[in-house]
């Protein structure tokens, strides 16, 4: 949300925890909707942990700004078409 006061743009920051439904991306496709709450939280949490046990987890590096540098984070990744997915 934002607004103009004495010609200064003020942005307000969304809800951390709301319970708003968040268009993130709109499309012709549907776009990419955040809907908090859709799933419970125990859930997600089991999903969580087996995605963090099961899959095959890497640090990476990349070349930024004429140097390579450490990925700042673990990265995990499939084949869409791969036989074996979690």
């Amino acid at each position: 949300m934002c607004f103009d006061i004495q010609g200064r743009k003020i942005v307000l920051q969304q809800e951390l925890f709301g319970s708003t439904p968040v268009t993130i991306a709109a499309d012709g496709d549907g776009g990419i909707r955040y809907l908090p709450g859709c799933i419970e939280s125990s859930l997600a949490n089991c999903w969580f942990e087996f995605l963090l046990k099961n899959c095959a987890w890497g640090a990476y590096r990349r070349t930024m700004y004429d140097r390579e540098v450490a990925v700042p984070r673990l990265i995990s990744g499939y084949m869409k078409d791969a036989e074996k997915l979690p």
